[in-house]
């Protein structure tokens, strides 16, 4: 598994290293109605102490740090943590904390996280059980993890079509795991869970190829997939004729039992 996680890890800081400043500009990362959701759902008095966790561009650090005590930022990018310093100083940002890291293996922290937050960050997880765990450690008892991202379908022609979409795209990409899964993931770390948020993205094609900068190569094998797609895949995502389409996310909370 350490094998994974090293070959994992490269993909990522490789794919992402050139590509940072794309997905600060994008309207799915740093816009979308998950955000504000997250606020909500995070409660924040302006005591807590909050992990970013899988921070990116630092869209979710920029809405919860105005309502926090503190933040902490961690990303496995340089260049995400770099774009993301910088947005969080121009918002004057000051209680925001950057730490380059591995979320399988948090340092123990100083001070335990009242809400670990982690947003379109899950996918990339070789290891998600270890990330779990991880981060039920880092929890205080009466903290909670909120999960946002992307939900594959249990109907395994839709989950194949979405896997081969996003590897494509992305040769970092993990999985895109179904709700029941990250539920069952949650209950072997030591959390009860529940979906408290659902929605649809929409997904359209040349900027999600161009944010990314997907090969040529990629862009026509992905054209293929989904012009070859099955008229229930095409209904079921919402497939235009341009390839745009939508996929399902949710926000999962999770609390320490």
């Amino acid at each position: 598994m350490a094998d994974l996680q090293d070959t994992t890890g490269q993909l990522v800081r490789e794919q992402f290293a050139a590509v940072a400043r794309n997905y600060a500009v994008s309207k799915v990362h740093s816009q979308g109605e998950d955000l504000p959701m997250l606020l909500k759902l995070a409660q924040l008095s302006g005591q807590e102490t909050v992990l970013d966790a899988g921070c990116g561009p630092g869209p979710v650090t920029l809405q919860l740090a105005p309502y926090a005590g503190s933040v902490t930022a961690v990303d496995f990018t340089p260049s995400m943590l770099e774009v993301a310093q910088e947005a969080a100083a121009a918002r004057n940002l000051f209680n925001v904390e950057f730490q380059l890291g591995n979320l399988e293996d948090l340092d123990p922290p100083k001070t335990v996280f009242d809400r670990i937050v982690t947003r379109y960050s899950a996918h990339h997880w070789p290891n998600p059980h270890k990330v779990l765990r991880s981060f039920r450690r880092a929890l205080k008892p009466d903290g909670y993890l909120l999960l946002s991202d992307v939900m594959a379908s249990e109907a395994p022609v839709l989950d194949t079509f979405l896997q081969a979409a996003e590897i494509l795209r992305d040769p970092s990409h993990v999985r895109d795991h179904t709700a029941p899964q990250w539920q069952e993931m949650c209950r072997s770390a030591g959390f009860r869970s529940q979906m408290v948020h659902h929605w649809s993205l929409r997904l359209e094609f040349g900027p999600w190829v161009k944010r990314m900068a997907t090969a040529p190569a990629r862009i026509d094998a992905l054209h293929q997939l989904f012009e070859g797609a099955g008229t229930d895949v095409k209904t079921a995502f919402d497939v235009a004729a341009d390839h745009s389409f939508t996929v399902p996310c949710c926000i999962l909370r999770a609390d320490p039992i």
